[in-house]
């Protein structure tokens, strides 16, 4: 590799890291036939098991491996796909299935997991730091086989995770690398499905602070976990008041599964209102600065629970120059205004736009009121670019950038290689064949007879043929 090559890839490598493209090998990848009697770690972030490496799976296959995990923690099989001979729940043992036992090998007839075929997606879970999996299969008919990930994980203690562990939604601690790896190394999704920075099952027993607006939904996985019992108080500054919307709700039967709304910071406090069922709900607006929420599942069937948005408000006085007066009277934080949520309660903060003509001109005065005037500028305080659209600009402008210099870069070394190229290349010129013609002859010219009766000169033909080739090429005569 020259020096120019080697220029070339540090160039390469330090793009890859501008852009942020950096691979992250936390997940192994291991095949169970190229594993057959032996036993492998979990390690922290686990890894993902095939049952071999081909398509399908070969006839007379008849493999044990065993899977370890540190003790005290347990080991969460997710199966990704499972496509076997036989039908699930009814596994013959003596056709295709996969039986999966509490334990490492060594333990004589240790307590059975489950028995897979046919087809299955879903978890298994272990008792203990190991499980043993042994996959037989007959001479009659081949399928895909399976594939699991495996996920070594401990539990939620005296309240917290340890350091650089995700706390799961069912109280599972896992490695933090494992977040967002399109795996459910939870076993209940809550770590592919955090899209909200807080969510209400991972606040249970806690107050969370409200400064403009809380987008509140009830867990980060799909569906709600049975058996959950979980308040949490939702508290703003002295002064202002909470306005609750109701934006999803999916809760079961209200005699099983429901949220209470209290006016206040407990419990004891007044009840606003009890959310349930699939209806649709009021704008609940509290009388102080908290609001309290319980919500309660029983064990039957999961619903995808409620998104809940709080809006931070005040009402007393004038509002001020960062803050956005509703029609309602209300003041809100002006980055609220045109946020696609209603933070009013009366959708005022959305109507506006400097596009509608009857409000294309209009400034704020120090009594919260609406006067015309302003023109563009008079909206300037409402149309505030979010954190999110500036993030998205400077992305875009540091992409642009990047992809610039990175065609300046290839552009310079396709140059620099062709002029290599150019510099190396030799021409050789193969003397003529017998037959062909010779590339350039030269011939002397015979210098006009100026005698008046002189012949005319006569020059031999310029490509003689092969009989003449011993005469002279260039004749001259008087």
């Amino acid at each position: 590799m020259d020096s120019f090559e080697y220029r070339l890839g540090i160039v390469w490598y330090f793009l890859l890291f501008v852009l942020g493209l950096q691979i992250r090998t936390t997940t192994s990848e291991e095949y169970m036939d190229d594993l057959c009697g032996q036993t492998i770690q979990a390690g922290s972030t686990g890894g993902v098991l095939h049952s071999q490496s081909e398509l399908t799976y070969r006839d007379y296959v008849d493999c044990t491996l065993t899977i370890v995990a540190d003790p005290g923690r347990k080991i969460l099989l997710t199966f990704l796909m499972l496509d076997t001979e036989g039908t699930l729940f009814d596994c013959n043992r003596d056709l295709d299935y996969l039986e999966i036992v509490d334990g490492p090998s060594t333990v004589q007839n240790g307590p059975e997991l489950a028995v897979l075929c046919g087809r299955f997606t879903g978890n298994v879970t272990s008792k203990t730091n190991a499980v043993t999996l042994t996959f037989k299969t007959d001479s009659s008919a081949t399928f895909r086989g399976f594939t699991a990930a495996f996920t070594s994980f401990g539990m939620y203690n005296q309240g917290t995770c340890v350091e650089g562990e995700f706390r799961c939604d069912n109280d599972r601690c896992i490695d933090t690398n494992l977040e967002w790896n399109n795996y459910d190394n939870c076993g209940d999704h809550s770590d592919e499905f955090s899209f909200y920075p807080r969510v209400m099952t991972r606040y249970c027993s806690q107050t969370i602070s409200v400064g403009r607006e809380e987008l509140l939904p009830s867990q980060a996985s799909y569906l709600y976990p049975n058996e959950l019992d979980c308040t949490t108080t939702l508290e703003t500054d002295n002064g202002k008041r909470l306005l609750l919307r109701v934006y999803l709700l999916e809760i079961g039967d209200c005699s099983a599964d429901y949220v209470d709304v209290y006016d206040g910071p407990s419990e004891t406090s007044h009840k606003l209102a009890v959310l349930c069922g699939s209806r649709q709900v009021d704008d609940i607006v509290s009388s102080g600065r908290a609001v309290t929420l319980r919500f309660k599942t029983d064990s039957s069937v999961e619903y995808r629970g409620f998104v809940i948005s709080f809006t931070s408000f005040r009402e007393q006085g004038p509002c001020s120059s960062d803050e956005f007066r509703c029609d309602n009277h209300r003041c809100i934080d002006d980055s609220l205004a045109f946020n696609l949520f209603d933070n009013c309660g009366d959708n005022s903060d959305e109507k506006r736009s400097v596009y509608d003509e009857e409000e294309d001109d209009y400034s704020v005065g120090s009594d919260g009121s609406v006067d015309g005037g302003g023109g563009v500028d008079g909206v300037g305080n409402y149309l505030t670019l979010s954190v999110a659209g500036i993030v998205a600009i400077v992305i875009g402008c540091l992409v642009g950038v990047v992809l610039i210099i990175f065609c300046c870069v290839f552009i310079c070394y396709l140059a620099c290689r062709s002029n290599r190229q150019t510099h190396h290349r030799t021409t050789v010129i193969a003397p003529p064949a017998y037959n062909q013609q010779p590339a350039m002859v030269m011939q002397t010219l015979a210098l006009p007879n100026l005698e008046p009766n002189a012949q005319p000169t006569i020059h031999p033909p310029l490509y003689p043929e092969p009989s003449q080739q011993s005469a002279s090429l260039c004749e001259i005569k008087a």
